[in-house]
């Protein structure tokens, strides 16, 4: 549910508009239920990195780049529970870099 909510937190107007002719409307998400679902997510199981950067997106998204950044750094500290964690951590470290770039230009 919470990927849900930020997917359609992120729809644009167009988007919207051609889904309300398609489908007769489209249901509001948001990105502080996308939270709420993840962060619930995390203490189920916060050993999984996946979690913590899906959570991370999020904060991104929101434009809260030091709560992003924490959740990346504690997904790249997570074991490897899948045979995806080493694709999700390589997508994290990249996201942390563009990150810490920009908190550092904006600082």
């Amino acid at each position: 549910m919470a990927y849900w909510h930020r997917t359609l937190a992120e729809l644009g107007g167009a988007a919207r508009f051609f889904g309300s002719i398609l489908y007769g409307g489209l249901p509001k998400g948001s990105f502080e239920e996308a939270v709420k679902g993840f962060r619930t997510a995390v203490s189920l199981n916060p050993a999984y990195c996946n979690h913590h950067i899906e959570l991370a997106r999020t904060y991104a998204a929101m434009k809260k780049t030091e709560p992003a950044i924490g959740e990346l750094r504690t997904a790249l500290e997570c074991p490897d529970l899948t045979s995806l964690c080493a694709h999700y951590k390589e997508r994290a470290g990249r996201m942390l870099t563009r990150l810490e770039n920009r908190q550092g230009r904006e600082n």
